[in-house]
This record gives structure tokens, C-alpha cells and sequence, in this order.
């Protein structure tokens, strides 16, 4: 049975951000969860369903991540985005600001997670740009209440995520997603990835640090919304350096010419798992040419050293916060906002087990391995 990474796994997923494990976790295991999919399809909560977390509790996935990540808080939740099969492009506008039918590569919208996003305007939108960001903030969970710390969109993600608004995104060490579904085909509803990207995102971040002190979206060089897309109100889910770092002429583009990053699709089988770093962009695609509901049960694990006195639950994209955007409990001295932006411009700190690799692929490429302080 694996119970670790091999060195040439660890350096692949140093490079690309990512790392598939093929046929790791057991029949029984995959027999049970698809199951417990059935019964969830007639309205049985599924979030905290130990069919889903043993796929994790139970496998080879927890000594596989302790040695690569270190300690963390058994998960007790997951997320589900079940994709439907044969989907079709739609008429409707995504959160991007284009029409779904135009955006290539099966609509993937690559992002970081932990943005918080509000309702898409299905008409363009008027006025100014703030006037715009206004009207658009006011569709979340707490209803029109300002910019502030407090306000969540409809993905429960807060706008910001400290009480000082000077981090917009959630953050946390690893997500993992296993696959319960035939994802081997392209237009399979699977994640896909912007491979190697990682890097670029931890070097952005660094560049917002010098910059200002700021984090994500509404931090330097990243405004939150573009107004210069169809309904006039497209969410930024990535830096704009990024999105033209990431692009060429051989990439799709949509209809008025814009070029999209072009990600790569993770083709995986039921029984396989994926593990990749929180910094690497990423996105669902439509399941336009799978035959079967896409069921990807997705965990989000944080190293112990970030939460040492809070249980990470395994499923929230904002672990600093409650599920529904609550402020946690604190103890005096304890600043997990801190250490979360430490951790956007120290990537690898949490990640315990890939030290010594990440030590000899930086001095390959001549890169310091120096901690950036903040």
C-alpha cells in the first residue's frame, strides 16, 4: 500500500502544481461513496457524510498527505459540485461577464479560491464603475451592508477575509479531489488546472506585499471586476498579469478577441485522486461529453501549523472564518489572518515533507530558497 510520495512525484508536483494518484483509493471505499451519491440526488445532505470523508480518513490519502504536508485536521465535511451530464453551453452570462456559450475551453473559468462572488447582472450593467461595484456587492448573503468584512457572497466566501480588508482570499495549505466518476474523456465536467502556474500566483503575491500590503482582488494590481466585458460587471478571478502571462496566439479566444489561458483538463477514473497546491488556478468545466454525472468530492486541508487551536472542518474555501462568514472565536495573540498571508507568499511553509525537494528544484533553477518576510 503507498503511503508517500516518491521523489520524482514530489518533484512533478513541484513543477506542475499538481500530482494524479492513480488507483489509490480502495473499491470498497469508491463502492460506498457512489452510493451514498444516489441517495444524496434525493435530497439527503451530503456535506458531512463519512461515506465521503473516510475516502480520505480511510486510504492511503492520509499518511500520502502527512509525510508530503504534515499534521492536519482529519476532514468531517466536503464539497460537491456535481456536473450533470451532457451539458450544453448556455445563453446566460458568467461570472466573467461573457456569455457561457462563448467562453472556450467547456466555460472554464480559472480562479483562486476564496473569492467571495455575488450575483452575476444578466443584463449589462449601467452607470459608473463604482456605482456598478455597489449594486453588484449588495447581491450576497448579508443583503446591502458596504464594503466591508462582513459582507459574503452567495459562495459563502467573504468579501474580505480579515477585519482590516486587507485579504480578499481565503487560503489554506491543499485541495484534493477524488474522483467517484469516468472523468477520461475531454468535456468530462473534470477540474482542470493552469499547470505550473503556482509559481507565478506566489510571485504575484510577493509583488502585492511590496506593493501595499494587500491581497487578492482590490489589492495592487487587481481589480476586482472588469468593466470591459459584455454585461459591463466581469469578475477578475485571476490577476490580469496572469491571464496575459498565461496566454498566446495559439490560445482560444472569445468573440471579441479577448485570449483565455488555456488550462489542462485532469483526466481521472473512478479511484483515482488529485492533490494540488492551494496557489495553483484552477476551475470545473461543462460535462458536455460524459455520460454519467462528474462526482468529484473536493477537500480543503490546512497544515496544523496555520490552525494549531481551530478544527479545520476540510470543505470551506475561507478556513480563517466560519462556513456561513462568522468571525471565529480567537484567543488573545492567536492571528491565523497573518500567518494566511505568510502563507500566499511562503507556499511551500506548510508543505513539511517537500523541503528538501523544493530546496534542490529551486537551486536547479538558480531561485533562492530564502522564507520572504513579512
Amino acid at each position: 500500500m503507498k503511503a508517500k510520495l516518491s521523489d520524482d512525484e514530489k518533484r512533478d508536483f513541484y513543477r506542475d502544481g499538481f500530482v494524479v494518484l492513480r488507483d489509490i483509493i480502495p473499491k470498497e471505499l469508491i463502492v460506498t461513496a457512489q452510493g451514498r451519491y444516489r441517495e444524496g440526488e434525493n435530497g439527503l445532505d451530503m456535506m458531512h457524510a463519512t461515506e465521503f470523508t473516510d475516502l480520505i480518513n480511510k486510504s492511503p490519502l492520509t499518511s500520502i498527505l502527512r509525510d508530503a504536508m504534515g499534521e492536519f485536521d482529519p476532514p468531517t465535511a466536503a464539497r460537491h459540485i456535481v456536473r450533470p451530464p451532457s451539458q450544453k453551453p448556455g445563453d446566460h452570462f458568467d461570472a466573467l461577464g461573457y456569455r457561457d456559450k462563448d467562453i472556450p475551453y467547456f466555460g472554464a473559468n480559472l480562479h483562486m479560491d476564496g473569492e467571495a462572488v455575488y450575483q452575476t447582472p444578466q443584463e449589462p450593467a449601467e452607470g459608473t464603475p463604482g456605482e456598478i461595484y455597489e449594486r453588484y456587492i449588495k447581491t450576497g448573503r448579508m443583503g446591502d451592508i458596504g464594503r466591508c468584512a462582513e459582507s459574503t457572497g452567495i459562495n459563502f466566501s467573504p468579501l474580505f477575509h480579515d477585519p482590516d480588508m486587507t485579504n480578499s482570499l481565503g487560503g489554506f495549505t491543499a485541495f484534493i479531489f477524488v474522483c467517484l466518476s469516468d472523468q477520461t474523456m475531454e468535456g468530462g465536467g473534470q477540474t482542470n488546472v493552469l499547470r505550473g502556474a503556482h509559481h507565478a500566483m506566489e510571485e504575484f503575491f510577493r509583488w502585492q506585499y511590496r506593493e501595499g500590503s494587500r491581497f487578492g482582488p482590490e489589492g495592487p494590481g487587481w481589480p476586482r471586476l472588469n468593466h470591459d466585458v459584455p454585461n459591463r460587471c466581469g469578475y477578475n478571478h485571476l490577476p490580469p498579469a496572469i491571464y496575459e502571462q498565461f496566454t498566446d496566439e495559439h490560445c482560444a479566444t472569445t468573440p471579441d478577441g479577448r485570449r483565455w489561458p488555456q488550462p489542462t483538463p485532469v483526466f481521472m477514473q473512478p479511484g483515482d485522486a488529485t492533490i494540488a497546491m492551494y496557489h495553483i488556478p484552477h476551475c470545473g468545466t461543462r460535462n458536455e461529453h460524459g455520460d454519467a454525472p462528474r462526482r468529484s468530492p473536493i477537500f480543503t486541508l490546512v497544515n496544523k501549523k496555520r490552525h494549531p487551536n481551530h478544527v479545520i472542518e476540510g470543505h470551506s474555501d475561507h478556513p480563517d472564518r466560519e462556513w456561513d462568514g462568522g468571525f471565529l472565536e480567537l484567543s488573545e495573540g492567536d492571528n491565523p489572518y497573518e500567518r494566511s498571508k505568510f502563507a500566499l507568499c511562503n507556499m511551500y511553509h506548510e508543505w513539511d515533507g517537500m523541503q528538501r525537494i523544493v530546496a534542490e528544484e529551486r537551486a536547479k533553477e538558480g531561485k533562492s530558497n530564502a522564507i520572504f518576510e513579512l
